[in-house]
C-alpha cells in the first residue's frame, strides 16, 4: 500500500477545516420570537409628529452571514420580520443591523400585500423603543 506524503494529508487536514467552517456559518439558528406592545410609538410625518400605540409578532434571526464566501464578502446581521399592527391596523415590517447587539436596527414598514410599497421607514434604538418616519417625510 503506498503512503500519502505529508502534502497530501495537509490537503486533507485544511479541506476538513473549511468544510467545517462552511457548515458551521450556515448552520441553522432557531428564530427568536417576540410579541411586545409599544404604548409610545413616535410617529414622525411632514411637520407634525404623534405617538401612537403599536403592537409587533415578530421573529429575530441572530447572527445570519450574508455576502459571498467566493468573494470574500461576507458580514454579520441580525435581522428581524413579523406582524405590526398600528391604530388598528395590520402591517408587514421587516429590518436588519450589522451589530452583535440587538440595537439601531433600522428597516421599513409595508401594506400586507406582496408588492405593496414601503408606508413607514422605521428605528429601533432597542428592542424597547419604535420610531416610524412617514415615506413622505423621506424625500
Amino acid at each position: 500500500m503506498k503512503r500519502l506524503s505529508k502534502k497530501t494529508y495537509v490537503i486533507i487536514a485544511i479541506s476538513i477545516i473549511i468544510l467545517i467552517y462552511i457548515i458551521g456559518m450556515y448552520k441553522y439558528r432557531k428564530p427568536i420570537t417576540i410579541h411586545k406592545t409599544f404604548s409610545n410609538v413616535l410617529v414622525i410625518k411632514p411637520g407634525t409628529q404623534n405617538t401612537v400605540k403599536a403592537e409587533i409578532n415578530a421573529k429575530i434571526y441572530r447572527g445570519i452571514y450574508r455576502g459571498s464566501i467566493i468573494s470574500l464578502n461576507l458580514h454579520f446581521i441580525n435581522r428581524i420580520e413579523g406582524k405590526i399592527i398600528i391604530d388598528d391596523k395590520e402591517y408587514n415590517f421587516e429590518g436588519y443591523n450589522g451589530e452583535s447587539k440587538l440595537i439601531n436596527i433600522i428597516g421599513d414598514v409595508h401594506e400586507n400585500n406582496k408588492d405593496a410599497s414601503v408606508v413607514f421607514w422605521f428605528k429601533m434604538n432597542d428592542l424597547d423603543s419604535i420610531e416610524l418616519l412617514s415615506k413622505d417625510s423621506s424625500g
